[in-house]
């Protein structure tokens, strides 16, 4: 299984990974986080609905009001059945204030700043793009409206146009949505892919044997250029940062 299609089969079903998927985060300690991430925020969103209005609340209020003199004008009694409103009203908000603050605490699973884990981040991207290799071997160019309309799927647009472009397509990198191209240049090949929905702190070089990966901030969000090592992918980054917008 590979890491994408684990992340998806989380997400949509995380109390209830399949046999395959279980094997996967056995091997892949990138995943594994993942899942336990996910895990930790599904529990504590779970455990936030779980309040329930005490059985005996309305009960108590109505036994209340039943002792109430007879006598008690229309205005009065308009008031008491207001009070057992509000009781149950503001039983209803402490339990949404709850949740609420689960939600703003809640550490999204596709932000986790790069400088925590640069290797395992970049690692990732490596795999989206051996996953994704026979986009490496396109020679045909895409059109611009492909182009542009890859990136306005991820609220992103082009203030000029891009030659050398033979992909584009939006795909799910760590898992969040993002705009994916390769560029062909006179040394290879060269993937882009832009973020703008996860934001890096710094500018990140990664490199194994076969190949680097550069990250960098945007103006929103960020991107990363995956090549060969030795190639010269600063180019292809200053043309493509230069006309690309948030």
């Amino acid at each position: 299984m590979k890491c994408l299609e684990f992340r998806r089969l989380a997400l949509e079903q995380p109390a209830a990974i399949p046999a395959e998927a279980q094997a996967h985060i056995r091997q892949c300690a990138s995943c594994k986080q993942f899942y336990q991430k996910l895990n930790t925020q599904e529990a504590a969103l779970a455990q936030a609905l779980a309040v329930d209005v005490p059985e005996d609340l309305v009960a108590k209020i109505m036994l209340r009001q039943s002792f109430a003199p007879e006598e008690l004008g229309a205005s009065t009694v308009k008031r008491e059945r207001q009070g057992v409103k509000r009781g149950i009203i503001s039983f209803a908000l402490a339990a949404s204030i709850g949740v609420l603050a689960v939600m703003l605490n809640w550490t999204p699973l596709t932000n986790t700043p790069v400088v925590e884990e640069h290797g395992a981040t970049a690692e990732l991207m490596i795999r989206h793009v051996e996953d994704e290799a026979g986009t490496l071997a396109k020679t045909e160019l895409v059109s611009m409206d492909t182009f542009r309309e890859t990136l306005q799927k991820v609220n992103l647009q082009a203030s000029a146009d891009y030659s050398g472009i033979t992909f584009a397509g939006n795909c799910i990198v760590d898992g969040i949505l993002a705009a994916h191209f390769v560029v062909q240049t006179p040394e290879g090949p060269v993937t882009v892919l832009l973020m703008p929905n996860h934001p890096f702190k710094e500018p990140v070089d990664y490199s194994n044997k076969r190949w680097h990966v550069a990250m960098v901030p945007m103006e929103k969000g960020s991107a990363a250029f995956i090549s060969e090592p030795g190639l010269n992918w600063q180019a292809v980054k200053e043309q493509m940062m230069a006309i690309v917008k948030v």
